[in-house]
């Protein structure tokens, strides 16, 4: 049974909701001012607030701000109640976190409509995240130990057998092992720093109060970024020549370092997921003060149902197609392109490739 706490200091109007309410199910908890409120939820949070916007002791705003800013409430769904439902106040409760309004008079009916929907958007919610959860746990478990052990065997393996025989090898075996060697740090130390960025981004997003994305004032050409990134990466690939690049307009607002690791992953993507001898393409325009990018490759794709799923640490197929990687890359791009109030959006199917399209407006 949910349980729902409901604030006001009309006490015929507490009783009125708390005996239909109840008829209905719900165990009511109720409250004859906004700080009486804010302490019973803090105790013992409820499934669901609602409450009124005027009172004597504490009005229905402050209690929403003290609700949205105590972690053990600030997902707790909140309907506020009001007999001045303007357009003014309605935007105000949205802005501050409200879910849903209550104009006064209203009917236990309304109410029991308005909070079964906020409960099941609740348990919908809930339900994603616990998914996710599982689903994060899986790919961490399968995925994690296999990127960090590749390179530290290989780094371990090489270096052993160079402290321990270094004088029975040629120089050209020294010199390939040392690639080697390089190679597994190179991929170890991408895999370290796309964690600690991914770490970066999480935090800023979700304590954007804190801190603060560093971005230029004012659009910016970033030709050289864009090319130096995606070449490095052709390079790397050894597929220099399958790189194409279609750079119309390159001035956006955003620092180089975000767009190069932009640039970076969505070409190395591209790469890593079709064949050689087929184009890697690169397009940028600028078109009413928004900068876009896409980058089109002619590889496996990927069905909708796995490009609605992307996220953290997510890959799809692995136990189909060998990878590197953790999935954080596309992950990555679209905490960076929410950032900078963005667009991010991947065309693909398993028979055409892929088109990953990001804008930056200014």
């Amino acid at each position: 049974m949910s349980r729902i706490l409901i604030i006001d200091d009309d006490e015929r109007l507490l009783e009125t909701l708390r005996i239909g309410l109840e008829a209905r199910g719900y165990i009511i908890q109720t409250a004859g001012s906004g700080n009486i409120g804010i302490q019973l939820a803090t105790q013992n949070p409820p499934d669901l607030i609602l409450s009124d916007v005027n009172m004597r002791d504490g009005d229905g705003y402050a209690a929403l701000n003290a609700f949205r800013n105590d972690p053990k409430t600030a997902a707790i769904p909140f309907i506020m109640m009001t007999g001045q439902a303007t357009p003014v106040g309605m935007r105000t409760g949205m802005e501050m976190g409200a879910d849903d309004y209550l104009p006064k008079p209203f009917s236990i009916k309304a109410a029991v409509a308005a909070i079964g929907a906020r409960l099941k958007q609740r348990e919908t919610i809930q339900q994603k995240a616990s998914e996710s959860t599982a689903t994060l746990q899986k790919n961490l478990t399968l995925m994690l130990p296999h990127e960090l052990r590749t390179p530290l065997t290989t780094i371990m393996g090489v270096g052993s057998l160079l402290a321990s025989s270094a004088a029975e090898l040629s120089d050209s075996d020294v010199a390939s092992f040392g690639e080697m060697l390089v190679t597994s740090a190179n991929r170890l130390h991408r895999l370290i720093e796309n964690f600690l960025l991914y770490a970066r981004l999480e935090n800023l997003a979700t304590n954007p109060s804190n801190l603060k994305i560093p971005r230029p004032e004012e659009s910016i050409d970033l030709r050289a970024t864009i090319e130096k990134a995606a070449q490095e990466k052709a390079r790397f690939a050894e597929r220099p020549e399958d790189l194409k690049l279609n750079l119309t307009d390159t001035c956006a607002r955003i620092s180089g370092e975000f767009l190069g690791k932009i640039v970076e992953e969505l070409v190395g993507n591209g790469f890593k997921f079709s064949e050689p001898g087929t184009p890697v393409e690169l397009r940028t325009k600028r078109q009413n003060k928004v900068f876009s990018l896409q980058v089109i490759d002619m590889g496996r794709g990927m069905v909708p149902e796995e490009t609605e799923r992307i996220g953290a640490f997510m890959q799809f197929q692995r136990n189909i197609h060998e990878q590197q990687g953790t999935g954080l890359g596309l992950a990555i791009i679209r905490r960076l392109v929410n950032l900078h109030a963005g667009g991010f959006e991947v065309t693909s199917s398993t028979s055409a490739g892929a088109t990953v399209t990001i804008t930056i407006p200014d």
